[in-house]
């Protein structure tokens, strides 16, 4: 959810107050995995044979401010695996 926030706010679907808020509610409940680079780039390759897929489109959720949503937006794996390296880079 974190790495899907990042890539909604990069879209300025999320102002950076409701990313971080998200974000760190998510990390108090949660915690933090940390993602080796081999990692990060294997699950970003997943993100390609995701059932919620079209074709060659990777489609996911995206937060549309906190509370709402939109569904089927397109998204590279450029920015699957920018949003994985940002969650990486939260220091906890």
């Amino acid at each position: 959810m974190i790495a899907e926030g990042f890539i909604a706010h990069q879209r300025n679907m999320l102002t950076a107050e409701d990313f971080t808020s998200i974000t760190n509610y998510i990390l108090s409940i949660y915690g933090k995995v940390n993602l080796s680079d081999k990692q990060i780039e294997e699950a970003a390759q997943l993100t390609v044979q995701d059932k919620k897929n079209k074709g060659n489109k990777i489609l996911c959720v995206l937060q549309d401010g906190i509370g709402r949503a939109r569904w089927d937006c397109e998204i590279s794996l450029d920015e699957v695996k920018r949003a994985l390296a940002f969650y990486q880079s939260l220091q906890m």
